[in-house]
């Protein structure tokens, strides 16, 4: 998986400037605000964000909203899993579409209230911002609405299943709104992540069978991928063995995505929160990230499905009665929870390979 990354960055280098990171804008559209800006090289492993309702020339004067890792800002998920020559797609604020060049970084912020801000994009360890280069020309406004402009998904390609191409696939992002206190969320939108991964994206596909009738309201199964494994995998053809082909309704395969560093292991894809979530106060950017002695554990994935499921039965014509979880090996033990915390939420459950290990000895 990551080595596709890897493939696709080193065609698109020649299109990355020498000079600092630049050009550095931003809008608002769909209830968040939207930060591009052009990466330099040598690629960084992250950029910090930083936001104040004034201009100014040092981070110290700011305060730090995001810190998107390479894999985050560039698109490393939609690479890797749909197409190694795509980028994201987001909403230019004009009700249309804007597609970041192969060389653009995105950071997304959910704002809380309406107001207005000035964005600067830093590497990490410099604090210099300069008007013109890293700092947006201007002060973003954005609003908060979130009854009529409410935070949505966004589709990023279409493609036919990889497995069986009779089905069609659709791939979505959204962009996570992460605070410290884990219940301080907008009415549209709940808090999907610590601060530390404030913006984090995720991926999620959705595979329609062939000749679905719409116009009725039809079941959606959801699917998630075992320890080690990606959305993709869930995609109908994938697994004959568990036979992944839904002929009724659509199929929902979820990315469990968490990017930071773990003890000595840096920060790449394969590091799950099974399905479940993470610590309050996990430092992402730090090896020596062990627990403190007083730590809550909070379910921010399992509130990323729930949203996404309620995001997908607006925009789809689902029957809230007939939504089937499925799950394999860690994908299992995930279902597993989600069942127990949203018992009326599921119509049935199914576990492949369980990932619960059973009791310990002793």
């Amino acid at each position: 998986m990551k080595l596709r990354f890897l493939f696709s960055l080193f065609f698109a280098l020649a299109v990355f400037s020498l000079s600092a990171q630049s050009n550095v804008r931003g809008w608002y559209a769909d209830g968040q605000v939207w930060i591009v800006w052009e990466a330099s090289l040598p690629i960084a492993e992250s950029y910090g964000i930083f936001a104040r309702p004034t201009p100014f020339t040092s981070t110290t004067d700011a305060i730090p909203v995001g810190r998107p890792f390479y894999w985050e800002y560039l698109g490393g998920a939609l690479k890797t899993q749909v197409d190694t020559s795509l980028t994201f797609r987001i909403p230019n604020g004009q009700g249309g579409l804007y597609q970041l060049a192969p060389n653009e970084g995105l950071f997304v912020f959910t704002p809380h209230q309406a107001g207005a801000l000035w964005f600067a994009v830093v590497r990490p360890g410099e604090t210099a911002v300069t008007p013109g280069t890293n700092l947006t020309q201007s002060a973003v406004p954005f609003q908060y609405d979130p009854v009529g402009d409410p935070v949505e998904c966004h589709l990023q390609a279409v493609f036919p299943s990889p497995f069986s191409s009779n089905y069609t696939c659709l791939a979505y992002f959204m962009w996570a709104d992460g605070r410290q206190a884990q219940w301080d969320n907008r009415p549209d939108f709940p808090v999907m992540a610590n601060v530390a991964k404030n913006g984090m994206p995720s991926l999620f596909m959705v595979a329609i069978p062939p000749g679905l009738d719409t116009t009725q309201p039809f079941p959606m199964t959801i699917w998630l991928h075992g320890g080690g494994g990606e959305a993709r995998q869930s995609l109908p053809g994938s697994r004959p063995i568990v036979n992944l082909k839904s002929l009724e309704g659509i199929v929902v395969a979820h990315n469990d995505d968490l990017i930071g560093w773990r003890g000595e292991v840096p920060p790449n894809q394969d590091q799950p929160s099974w399905h479940f979530g993470w610590r309050k106060n996990y430092n992402p950017f730090n090896s020596n990230n062990l627990p403190t002695e007083v730590d809550t554990i909070v379910n921010y994935t399992q509130r990323r499905y729930i949203w996404i499921d309620s995001w997908l039965m607006r925009h789809f014509n689902v029957d809230p009665a007939r939504i089937n979880l499925n799950g394999h090996s860690m994908g299992a033990a995930g279902s597993t929870a989600l069942a127990k915390a949203f018992p009326d939420h599921y119509a049935t459950v199914t576990l492949f390979n369980n990932g619960f290990g059973g009791p310990e000895s002793g």
